[in-house]
């Protein structure tokens, strides 16, 4: 049984750090793409800039300016639409929170344990704040005796976890949605 619940629980970390991996890669991703396409577009507009003051006629700066903005608007606006970063980090939202129920599926429903034979024989750190950190609970101070509830505790954590992350989730959203406005 012990083998059982160590190897689901091993299941269980591996595939969470791998979700939480894709998390980061894509939120990264979306991040750089905005961050070289502003880039971007600030060398074309340095570029475009030192240009402008050439001497010409009217046909000449129209000509420059049909140029620049190709350079400048279309060819961004392009690969933005491409690349699609805000679109990208909201599915990369959206995959890291779906596959949780599955996820805490993995784990049998009691241990035949006490909280803290869990804590001692999964591994973990046996000091109160991790267990505090694990439980959700800022004072806790009642071990399980027997059947530890595992796939509640672990539901109830990440439940917690995703709700506290959603500010940040948000906030991460909404900077990278505005911050070619900023930018341009």
């Amino acid at each position: 049984m012990a083998y059982e619940w160590q190897s689901a629980w091993q299941r269980f970390t591996e595939a969470a750090k791998a979700r939480q991996q894709r998390l980061l890669s894509e939120m990264a991703g979306a991040w750089n793409d905005v961050a070289s396409l502003l880039l971007q577009v600030r060398t074309a507009y340095e570029q475009w800039n030192s240009r402008m003051v050439e001497p010409g006629g009217l046909v000449t700066a129209l000509t420059l300016v049909r140029e620049a903005g190709k350079d400048l608007l279309e060819g961004p606006i392009e690969q933005y639409e491409r690349r699609r970063p805000v679109r990208r980090a909201l599915l990369a939202l959206e995959e890291y929170e779906s596959p949780t129920g599955e996820l805490v599926r993995l784990l049998p429903v009691l241990l035949p344990l006490s909280s803290k034979q869990f804590i001692l024989e999964a591994g973990l750190p046996p000091a109160h704040s991790w267990r505090d950190a694990l439980l959700g609970l800022k004072n806790f101070r009642q071990d399980f005796p027997q059947d530890f509830p595992l796939r509640s505790v672990i539901a109830d954590r990440l439940l917690a976890d995703t709700l506290g992350r959603s500010t940040l989730d948000g906030s991460m959203q909404l900077l990278i949605t505005v911050s070619p406005r900023f930018h341009a």
